[in-house]
């Protein structure tokens, strides 16, 4: 099992949402809410980290200034989905379908 630097581990498995190999990834995202449904699947966060793992990989090998400013603004993403997240907390509504 390997993990990101924010601790989401991910593994090539059939029983883990998230299928994840060298060449292909295989997603199921959360059905419902996770206080009604458990954790059924990922979040658009999770991903976007998967994906700012391997943009920060390819850079190692093939430093560019453009995917410097994908990893950016990918991770700008990430922060703005958690201020969200932080927002919904803040106003008890995390969990649920409220605005």
């Amino acid at each position: 099992m390997s993990t990101t630097k924010r601790g989401l581990a991910f593994r090539v498995s059939d029983s883990w949402p998230l299928v994840w190999s060298t060449d292909h990834a295989e997603i199921r995202w959360q059905s419902g809410t996770v206080p009604a449904e458990g954790v059924n699947g990922h979040q658009p966060q999770e991903v976007l980290e998967l994906v700012a793992e391997r943009l920060r990989e390819l850079n190692e090998t093939v430093p560019s200034r453009e995917t410097s400013l994908a990893i950016t603004n990918v991770e700008q993403a990430i922060l703005w989905l958690d201020e969200r997240t932080r927002d919904r907390v803040a106003r008890g509504v995390e969990g649920t379908h409220e605005r």
